[in-house]
C-alpha cells in the first residue's frame, strides 16, 4: 500500500488549479449545499442554489487556465481533457448533501455555517480531481 500512496505522491500536477478559482468555487458550491438547510422560501433556495453552482462551473471551465491544460495535452500528444466517470464520482458526497440536507431543513444558522465550511472544505480538497488539474500529472 505504501508504494502505491508513494507513486501517486510522487506525480506532480503540471498546471495546478489556481487557488482563486479553486478557493471561489468552493465556496458557491458550499453555499449551495448550505442555502438549502434555511428557513427560505423553496423557490428562493433552489434560485441561490442553482445561480452558485452555475457560477462555479461558468468559472472553473472558463477560466484560462483551463486552455492551458489544453495545450499541455497537445504538447503531450494525449487525448484532450474530458470529463470521466472518476471527475464526477468526487462530486457523489456533494450530490448526496444537496439531498439529504432539505429533508432536515430549516437548521439553525450556525448548523448551516457548518454545512457551508464542511462543504467548502470538501469542495476544496477534490476540486483537483474534479476539473482534472490532477489527471495531468498521469500523462
Amino acid at each position: 500500500m505504501m508504494n502505491a500512496y508513494a507513486n501517486l505522491r510522487s506525480h506532480r500536477t503540471p498546471i495546478p488549479t489556481p487557488v482563486v478559482v479553486r478557493s471561489v468555487a468552493s465556496i458557491l458550491v458550499g453555499a449551495a449545499i448550505a442555502v438549502v438547510s434555511t428557513d427560505l422560501n423553496v423557490g428562493v433556495r433552489m434560485a441561490v442554489m442553482i445561480i452558485a453552482i452555475g457560477a462555479a462551473f461558468l468559472l472553473t471551465f472558463s477560466h484560462p487556465y483551463r486552455k492551458e491544460m489544453l495545450a499541455y495535452t497537445q504538447r503531450k500528444k494525449a487525448d484532450p481533457p474530458k470529463l470521466r466517470s472518476q471527475q464526477l464520482l468526487t462530486l457523489f458526497p456533494a450530490w448526496l448533501a444537496l439531498m439529504t440536507v432539505p429533508v432536515f431543513a430549516p437548521v439553525p444558522v450556525v448548523v448551516s455555517v457548518v454545512i457551508w465550511v464542511l462543504s467548502a472544505a470538501y469542495m476544496f480538497w477534490i476540486f483537483p480531481h474534479f476539473d482534472g488539474s490532477r489527471a495531468l500529472a498521469f500523462i
